[in-house]
């Protein structure tokens, strides 16, 4: 999608770069991310461990850039919102909520782990966290 105007996009990216974030900073391409992310747990969280808590940290901006005053101001703001909330839509019954207590309820995607993946993200859930997800192929 072409954004409005270059100066949501601008700001957008600036936002998220002095999160800490290196890639993906533009609207569009973390959308892209999170909708991969979102796609692969529809289908069986195919990757380990590591990728799995990396990719959320898509997420993460995502809710950096919704909650940022500067932001708010540009219409572009609400379809960017509405993208996020149908993505989110779609992943929110793919998860087991609450597995991780300690996050904030807010960061439910974080508190939450995706009920069936990949043996690899399986195994490492189990041997590592000792949480049992269902394994599909």
């Amino acid at each position: 999608m072409t954004w409005g105007a270059d100066d949501f996009r601008d700001a957008f990216v600036g936002i998220v770069q002095r999160s800490g974030r290196w890639r993906d900073l533009d609207p569009d391409a973390l959308l892209g991310r999170w909708n991969r992310f979102v796609v692969d747990c529809e289908n069986g969280y195919p990757y380990d461990m590591e990728d799995h808590f990396d990719d959320l940290t898509s997420r993460d901006s995502i809710e950096r850039a919704l909650n940022d005053p500067e932001l708010q101001d540009f219409s572009d703001m609400v379809v960017f919102r509405t993208r996020v909330e149908i993505l989110d839509a779609r992943l929110r019954p793919l998860l087991i909520p609450d597995v991780f207590p300690k996050i904030e309820e807010r960061a439910w995607w974080a508190r939450g782990l995706v009920r069936y993946a990949r043996r690899k993200l399986v195994s490492e859930l189990w041997d590592i966290l000792g949480i049992e997800i269902t394994e599909i192929e």
